[in-house]
């Protein structure tokens, strides 16, 4: 198979197949995961330490997860690979042959859980400290009006504390 082509972040993967099946989050990272692991959805490995981005084999993927606190993929070995992208063109040929997950709906995902998401495919390097507050919700607002049309309004916040702007709410009480 070529290399050529569009290639989405993780987090553009995963609400592909959000969009495709609905569900629960768990069950939406294991079907990409299987995905990958059946040769149906290619992956490449974009900040691999090589500076090429290699394909990453079917075999990678058997026994892995994702690590959303850390925006990276969790082998079943123990190690991890930071910047991975998947095939736009496989996931939309996959996601053709599936029905469309109900628009009534609810997002199965946590406001937390999606405010992150946001975040990562918003600004994959980090949120830069000169982004101030109200524009840094606008942007990730409108991603999740775009990508999760089904998830209620997420609070400011909720944006800022997964933006890594407000302290998390347990380590407030401590």
């Amino acid at each position: 198979m070529s290399d050529q082509g569009n290639w989405v972040s993780l987090e553009r993967a995963v609400a592909a197949v959000h969009a495709a099946i609905g569900g629960a989050p768990g069950s939406v990272y294991q079907t990409l995961i299987a995905n990958c692991a059946n040769g149906v959805v290619r992956s490449r490995w974009t900040e691999h330490h090589s500076g090429m981005q290699p394909a990453i084999h079917k075999r990678e993927w058997a026994g892995a997860d994702i690590d959303w606190v850390n925006h990276r993929i969790a082998k079943a070995d123990g190690n991890y690979m930071r910047g991975v992208d998947f095939s736009e063109d496989d996931l939309k040929g996959w996601a053709a042959s599936h029905p469309q997950a109900p628009v009534e709906q609810s997002s199965p995902l946590g406001k937390e859980e999606a405010a992150c998401l946001a975040v990562a495919a918003c600004y994959p390097q980090g949120v830069p400290p000169d982004v101030q507050n109200g524009p840094l919700c606008g942007v990730l607002a409108k991603w999740l009006k775009i990508n999760l049309p089904n998830m209620p309004t997420i609070s400011e916040t909720t944006l800022l504390r997964a933006a890594g702007r407000k302290k998390d709410k347990a380590k407030r009480a401590k």
